[in-house]
C-alpha cells in the first residue's frame, strides 16, 4: 500500500513511527497521541496506524509496552 512507502507520504509516515514511540512509552490516551503527532481526528489516525503497520494502536501498544 501506498501508506508504506515513506517517500510517497513522509509526514503521515514521520507520525506514525512517532506514534509508535508514544504508544509504547507513554501511558497518553489515543487520543492525546493522535494530537501529540499532529492527528486532528483520533479515528483517522487509528486508519492510518492500521494501514501503514498492520494493527490498530491499542493492540499494537498490548504487544509493544516497554518500561
Amino acid at each position: 500500500p501506498a501508506a508504506q512507502n515513506p517517500a510517497i507520504f513522509p509526514v503521515l509516515f514521520l507520525r506514525i513511527e512517532r506514534s509508535k514511540l508514544y504508544l509504547q512509552r507513554s501511558g497518553m490516551t489515543l487520543t492525546e497521541i493522535a494530537c501529540a503527532v499532529g492527528f486532528e481526528d483520533q479515528s483517522y489516525f487509528t486508519r492510518i496506524f492500521k494501514r501503514q503497520v498492520g494493527v490498530p494502536p491499542g493492540k499494537y501498544r498490548a504487544n509493544n509496552l516497554t518500561a
